[in-house]
């Protein structure tokens, strides 16, 4: 957050710096391309706002990423905000909601944000072998 407001970011809301081990949830604005913070997994309460022209140039500066753990899509259009969802390479997709952490649903990565699945009937699949066992009778 310092480095992304060094580089001329600007802090909309939050943006305290942070409080023992935990960091004030931040949104930052004009944020780059070029800044360190537009192109790292943050694992913390950050937010970046980065204009874009349309929605094909979000889906594409969304996906142009080593990253994929979790994405947002907000919109009032269930159709159109369903199909931008599709388009994105994340493990979990939050249409106007934060992404994973339904009940029953796994959390998900990918790229390099990881792979396989936690929680959930599908976390543990992952872990088995299917065998089949024939007997005459």
């Amino acid at each position: 957050v310092e480095s992304a407001i060094a580089a001329g970011a600007k802090v909309l809301a939050g943006g305290d710096g942070h409080y023992e081990n935990f960091v004030v949830p931040t949104v930052l604005g004009n944020v780059t391309d070029e800044m360190d913070i537009a192109n790292a997994e943050t694992f913390g309460p950050v937010a970046c706002v980065t204009r874009v022209s349309s929605v094909d140039e979000a889906v594409e500066k969304a996906n142009d990423t080593h990253f994929g753990l979790g994405a947002v899509v907000f919109g009032g259009d269930a159709e159109e905000t369903t199909e931008v969802a599709r388009r994105l390479t994340a493990g979990m997709i939050g249409i106007n909601s934060a992404p994973g952490g339904a009940v029953g649903t796994p959390w998900v990565g990918a790229l390099q944000s990881g792979f396989g699945f936690h929680k959930s009937a599908d976390g543990h699949k992952q872990f088995t072998q299917t065998r089949v066992v024939t007997t005459r009778a």
